[in-house]
């Protein structure tokens, strides 16, 4: 067996494990393997996993690299609020990161509680929040009669469909045909929208590993949600608390003469302590 180093992360119950430095020396078929491998562990219980490069100079950023090379912006202000901890940050701050998925790097806000009220059975519990990068286009998809709007991010599209149960035939049909409008994606994410009982059900499929889940929380999709959410709205800031399954997001739009300015996601942050791993053979 080989032995790595991992952290468990959870940003509003989106289990996200990172793997530490040794897998730089990996080949990328190594780093796939292993990742299937992690993410079939079920003690782990991880929905998705990240590569962490630590900086070696002082003008480098930490950086993720996500086991799909897709998007995502729970595992960013998780990585961040990792990151920020690592380097003995405590109280708010910021720190800015890089991670696959995103052409430029990202500003992550912590709050990090100090010794000995932010840790519990070796856990460390706070807060997090992430720019999120703009989606670069927003389009239709027809599916049984209603218009289903699909937003266009760099690493992940989304597709947003109401009243409709999230099943994965449904989420395979919703997956082909926005393929055809869009072409193909690192991830593709179909956000399941229940209005009665005002609640989120993200479905992701990452193609490089070709993995579909049923996500506990998304927070691209959650961006993408707060830009539908918002659509009307000309001018100023708006904010959303999206319920989903494992927690709640808070997700903000910046909106300029009717077009989106920015986009940010924040809420709860859990880490534990890096920890050795046995990978199977």
């Amino acid at each position: 067996m080989r032995e790595i180093e991992i952290v468990h992360a959870n940003p509003a119950g989106n289990i996200t494990v990172f793997v530490c430095g040794e897998w730089e020396d990996w080949t990328a078929e190594e780093r796939e393997t292993s990742a299937v491998k992690l993410l079939a562990d079920k003690q782990l219980k991880a929905e998705q996993l990240g590569f962490i490069k630590e900086p070696r100079r002082t003008n480098e950023f930490w950086r993720l690299d996500m086991a799909g090379g897709e998007f995502c912006g729970n595992a960013a202000r998780a990585f961040g609020f990792y990151a920020a901890y690592s380097e003995g940050s405590r109280g708010a701050g910021r720190i800015i990161i890089e991670m696959s998925g995103a052409a430029v790097p990202l500003s992550v806000d912590y709050d990090i509680p100090d010794a000995v009220s932010g840790i519990l059975n070796g856990d460390i519990s706070g807060f997090a929040s992430t720019a999120i990068p703009l989606p670069r286009k927003r389009k239709t998809i027809s599916y049984q009669g209603r218009e289903c709007p699909l937003y266009i991010f760099d690493g992940i599209h989304h597709l947003i469909i109401e009243d409709t149960p999230g099943g994965e035939d449904c989420f395979f049909a919703l997956k082909g045909l926005a393929e055809k409008e869009a072409g193909l994606a690192d991830a593709f994410g179909v956000l399941f929208y229940n209005r009665a009982e005002d609640i989120l059900q993200p479905v992701v499929f990452v193609r490089a590993l070709n993995t579909m889940t049923f996500e506990s929380s998304c927070g691209s999709g959650s961006a993408a949600f707060a830009c539908e959410y918002f659509i009307n709205k000309s001018e100023g800031e708006g904010s959303v608390l999206v319920r989903q399954p494992g927690g709640v997001i808070k997700a903000s739009v910046v909106k300029n003469r009717g077009e989106i300015a920015g986009i940010s996601i924040g809420g709860p942050v859990t880490i534990q302590k890096k920890r050795k791993y046995h990978l199977p053979a």
